[in-house]
């Protein structure tokens, strides 16, 4: 390869190099300050654990939008939060006529259920959000950055 092509194959990567990290950061600066009031965007999140896989996978990047006026459907992967107080991103696998749902992850084998307060719970009556996107394994480096910040450090004892 001449000295010319070399320097053109330099010059084209440092470019598309600068575009990929200019779009990381504007996708990072939505993540951090997207999420509002008057937002469409409910949370953004990074996926934890296997139960929605091949679906979500451990460390994607999840975007949360709000409910709006749309009706829940089977098939849906909604967010809430468990009666233990645990969030979750599980798909719906039922509506019943009081309008809780039935879910259930898609690894999962059962449809989910939790006991608490001595009694099992079987159905959720509050629904966060929609999953509206899933960035596969950008949660990683979304956490990454977030480390690395100054602000968002641990300052030590």
């Amino acid at each position: 390869m001449s000295p010319f092509h070399r320097s053109l194959v330099k010059r084209i990567t440092f470019y598309l190099l600068t575009i990929f990290l200019f779009l990381v950061g504007l996708l990072l600066w939505f993540i951090r300050f997207g999420a509002g009031e008057g937002n469409r965007v409910y949370a953004v999140e990074f996926s934890v654990g296997t139960s929605m896989e091949p679906v979500i996978h451990d460390g994607d990047l999840l975007i949360i939008s709000r409910l709006g006026g749309g009706s829940l459907k089977p098939g849906m992967i909604v967010a809430f939060e468990s009666p233990e107080g645990k969030r979750f991103l599980h798909r719906i696998i039922a509506i019943k006529k009081n309008g809780c749902v039935i879910t259930k992850g898609d690894n999962n084998p059962a449809n989910d259920e939790w006991n608490f307060e001595g009694k099992v719970i079987r159905e959720i009556c509050q629904i966060d959000g929609i999953l509206a996107m899933n960035i596969p394994k950008l949660g990683h480096l979304y956490n990454l950055f977030q480390n690395l910040l100054p602000w968002n450090r641990d300052k030590g004892p």
